[in-house]
């Protein structure tokens, strides 16, 4: 961006987010799970950028303009988690959210969390108190834990006035 000290920002550079011909796309029971646009974008340490979408991760290194598969950690079906928070240790937290089966259209909210290592790949996975559809937030803490707060609704159409939090 350049305009510096104007009132109107101007725009040097648009980046494409291609991945390379012939990056594989996954499958839940048979049926390719769509790439769309990505939901999160996190600056990594390195300097490149981690991309989530639909269950999909890829990154975008700035330095050389591209973008490369990283995998797919979706717990079954188009997932949406409402965000990615990156932890002091430089791995990204995802959690929560709805996946959407693609067979049937049912789109839970859920309580799964993953922690995704993007200097080795490496995934862990583990789960939530409660099930957190759209519109909460993560926010990490000083200490490096992650309070979950919030929600639009549970399965069963409640409201959540509740929050978690999550040691790493």
């Amino acid at each position: 961006m350049t305009g510096a000290g104007t009132d109107k920002a101007t725009y040097d550079t648009t980046v494409s987010l291609a991945l390379p011909p012939g990056t594989p796309s996954a499958t839940y029971e048979g049926v390719a799970i769509k790439r769309h646009f990505p939901e999160s974008a996190t600056l990594l340490p390195d300097g490149r950028v981690l991309l989530f979408e639909n269950g999909y991760l890829e990154t975008y290194d700035p330095a050389s303009g591209k973008c490369a598969d990283a995998g797919f950690i979706s717990p079954g079906g188009e997932w949406y988690p409402n965000s990615a928070t990156l932890l002091t240790n430089g791995i990204v937290l995802f959690e929560g959210g709805d996946v959407i089966d693609p067979i049937t259209g049912d789109a839970p909210n859920i309580r799964t969390a993953v922690l995704y290592d993007p200097a080795g790949g490496s995934l862990t996975t583990g789960s939530l108190l409660v099930a957190r559809g759209n519109e909460y937030t993560a926010t990490l803490l000083p200490d490096g834990s992650v309070l979950i707060a919030g929600g639009e609704e549970d399965n069963d159409g409640n409201a959540l006035a509740s929050a978690e939090l999550i040691k790493p």
